[in-house]
């Protein structure tokens, strides 16, 4: 049948068509264009291959592993969005975090724009040389250590609530005349690795604009066998504590202008020393521990860190 269909369509065409002869299927044969079905399969061929989810048997002498490899339990999840219209030019916007009221007050919001919140860089400088985790961290804000991670990162948001209370916890607060945020709060730090370190620090200090910058030494006795004690104030701020482990190699670069303008040693009393020593403890004990025991420490030497300024 189908060689007689051919050699009738020659026929035909012989008999006076002016058409060109058409070898092969009818164009009205394909449901979809061929370049398009060219293109879907080629769409197809190179989709990645996926294993039928199926279970094994009784009999295999391996064990299955986790669905997902590491480095995909590490990615971002995508973040909710949100639809606000703006009640000024009635301008419809897709927001990563929940539409602030309008009645709302500015002091009682966290600026929250990306490009300019400057937030996960300040709280990364602190998070890194916090004394406790940053799990037992998160887990006071109401968040995980992935996600606060993530947020340190940029990869993700934390939410309004969360927000607030990591500015909390790590003495932040928001100018709101630059949209910066600045520590309105002493605190214990360790300095864990030389970069973090110096980043606290210089933080702290404002770039280095401090009232004094000294390591507490006890005028008799011995020092810590553990740990220096890095003590410096800025200007228009608190006194605050860095703690450098002896032996660690940054120890070694207290006198090599890794904290900017130190001073070097300074004797103290051994009373004091040791109340230094015991805040530190306390600031280590757990995360909302550590601006209140150094608020308490200030108010019992508000003297000795006046007169230190005053000698120096």
């Amino acid at each position: 049948m189908g060689e007689l269909a051919t050699q009738t369509g020659d026929a035909e065409h012989d008999a006076g068509s002016t058409e060109p002869l058409r070898h092969g299927p009818p164009q009205s044969f394909f449901q979809t264009p061929l370049p398009r079905a060219n293109a879907t399969m080629e769409w197809w061929r190179n989709l990645p291959p996926r294993a039928a989810n199926l279970l094994p048997g009784d009999e295999i002498d391996w064990r299955p592993g986790a669905w997902l490899h590491a480095w995909e339990k590490g990615l971002a999840p995508a973040g909710r969005r949100y639809f606000h219209k703006d009640t000024f030019d009635g301008a419809v916007w897709l927001l990563t975090t929940r539409p602030i009221a309008d009645g709302d007050e500015l002091e009682e919001t966290i600026f929250a724009d990306h490009e300019t919140d400057d937030l996960p860089e300040v709280a990364r400088a602190l998070v890194r040389c916090w004394p406790t985790s940053p799990g037992e961290l998160s887990r006071c804000i109401g968040s995980t250590a992935r996600s606060l991670e993530w947020f340190l990162d940029r990869k993700t948001a934390l939410d309004h609530q969360q927000r607030n209370r990591l500015c909390d916890l790590l003495g932040l607060e928001l100018d709101p005349d630059f949209q910066t945020y600045e520590t309105c709060a002493p605190c214990v730090l360790i300095a864990r690795t030389s970069n973090a370190a110096k980043q606290a620090y210089e933080f702290l200090s404002h770039g280095g604009d401090l009232v004094f910058s000294i390591e507490a030494l006890p005028a008799s006795g011995l020092p810590d066998p553990s740990w220096r004690y890095l003590v410096f104030q800025a200007y228009g701020g608190a006194p605050n504590i860095m703690l450098v482990a002896r032996g660690s190699g940054i120890d070694a670069k207290l006198s090599q202008d890794l904290f900017i303008n130190f001073q070097g040693a300074k004797p103290i009393r051994l009373a004091l020393y040791r109340d230094i020593v015991r805040t530190c403890a306390k600031a280590c004990r757990d995360s909302r521990s550590n601006i209140r025991a150094m608020k308490e420490l200030n108010d019992r030497h508000v003297s000795f860190f006046t007169d230190i300024a005053s000698e120096i």
